[in-house]
């Protein structure tokens, strides 16, 4: 190119456009980076208020237990209070199942079963109930013997 020619993003018009183009992304990036910044405060603030409002529901829970079994508060009257404060009101009562499993597997002809080692770590029990929700289980193969 010759000395006096210019390229067409020299071209005054053209740079000008370019610059201004230039400016806007920076200006848009600023305010995407604002914007990240407080939606990433409002999940804070968020997280921060439902774990105050899960710790002053369990609160009211509890006295409203206490209020029944120790001092002998009307039942129906507490449970009213917590439907109407839509706090869920339960107890947590544990018990101990003692189960035996009996099962076949069917294995292609000729082959051995799995060792019962294997049937211990690789059989996986679940617990259900229709009527009640259960929080919480684990379970304890004790032994597994070939019948």
């Amino acid at each position: 190119m010759k000395e006096d020619e210019m390229s067409i993003l020299e071209h005054p018009s053209i740079a000008g456009r370019i610059a201004l183009l230039e400016a806007e992304v920076l200006a848009k990036q600023e305010n995407v980076d604002k914007l990240t910044k407080d939606l990433e405060m409002a999940r804070a603030q968020h997280f921060e208020l439902r774990s105050a409002k899960a710790n002053y529901e369990l609160k009211v829970k509890n006295v409203l237990i206490y209020v029944a079994e120790e001092l002998d508060g009307d039942v129906e009257t507490i449970k009213n209070i917590a439907e109407q404060a839509d706090i869920d009101l339960t107890t947590t009562k544990s018990y101990e199942l003692n189960v035996t499993i009996s099962l076949d597997i069917e294995v292609p002809f000729g082959e051995d079963g799995p060792d019962t080692a294997d049937i211990e770590s690789d059989i996986d029990v679940s617990v259900d109930s229709y009527n009640y929700t259960i929080t919480d289980y684990s379970t304890d193969p004790i032994y597994c013997n070939e019948a």
